[in-house]
């Protein structure tokens, strides 16, 4: 029975060793492991990646032209609604006889009425032929510029984990810790 416990001793010396070994390993990298395999790196150094890149930016250009305007109508009726009053004044006057006053009177204001039409659809040019106006206005139209200029578009960064050091390109500045994964695999 004695040679049986020393054997139990031993048994649980060595496995105690064992257990003890494999809490040393369960330190840094394991220990990340154990937690889902991420850590964090201390960030040493993240350098800019520069490039320089074409630029497409629209910008508006105004300056002061003059414009030439010509008169508007008004399109109002006063001159046809004139023209045959007075025509028919006129062709009322002109006739003899009840009959003959009737007929003059609207002739005279069919008359009237087309001429006050026409003279309203020359409008103000009928007393200046070809009257027209200028005036300044602004005119602004918009032109795209291209133009280089540098952007960043990574960083070369530079860390330390477990004593060691590593470089890695990032999309963006990792600030002063950076993600690591940790891949542990034995060793046969």
């Amino acid at each position: 029975m004695t040679v049986l416990k020393a054997r139990t001793y031993r048994d649980l010396a060595s496995w105690l060793t064992g257990l003890a070994a494999a809490g040393v390993l369960l330190t840094g990298a394991n220990a990340a492991q154990a937690r889902g395999g991420y850590d964090t790196a201390r960030v040493i150094r993240a350098e800019p990646i520069y490039q320089r890149v074409s630029v497409k930016q629209p910008v508006e250009y105004c300056e002061l032209q003059q414009v030439a305007e010509r008169p508007r109508r008004d399109g109002s009726a006063t001159a046809p609604v004139l023209g045959a009053i007075i025509g028919g004044a006129i062709g009322n006057a002109v006739g003899s006889g009840k009959s003959n006053k009737r007929v003059g009177a609207a002739a005279g204001a069919v008359l009237g009425g087309a001429i006050g039409y026409d003279m309203s659809r020359q409008g103000r040019s009928s007393r200046h032929p070809g009257a027209v106006t200028y005036r300044t206005q602004e005119v602004c139209s918009v032109r795209h510029e291209v133009r280089q200029e540098r952007r960043i578009t990574g960083y070369d960064v530079t860390y330390r984990y477990q004593g060691r050091t590593y470089v890695t390109r990032t999309d963006r500045h990792p600030g002063d810790r950076i993600p690591v994964r940790v891949d542990v695999r034995p060793v046969f």
